[in-house]
């Protein structure tokens, strides 16, 4: 699990935007096991920084909804980031 959850935060900084979206929607399915909420945390605000600038790229609701997700998964640790959210 580890090496897969490794290879699509990874594929977030692909230099393909469709390989980014589907890192970006595959990640969300991984999170519902908390050895991928705990590898993830560090590179939190990676992570929502990556999906604010895919959603300013295209226009794709299930991105929004992938990290309204990673806000509440991660709701005690989201703070830092609020304004960028905002």
């Amino acid at each position: 699990m580890n090496f897969v959850i490794n290879e699509i935060y990874q594929n977030l900084n692909h230099a393909d935007l469709s390989v980014k979206v589907n890192a970006a929607v595959s990640l969300i399915e991984l999170l519902f096991h908390e050895i991928a909420v705990n590898m993830l945390k560090p590179g939190l605000g990676t992570i929502v920084r990556i999906y604010l600038k895919l959603i300013d790229e295209i226009d794709y609701d299930q991105l929004i909804v992938s990290l309204k997700t990673i806000v509440e998964i991660y709701e005690d640790d989201i703070a830092p980031y609020a304004y960028e959210l905002c």
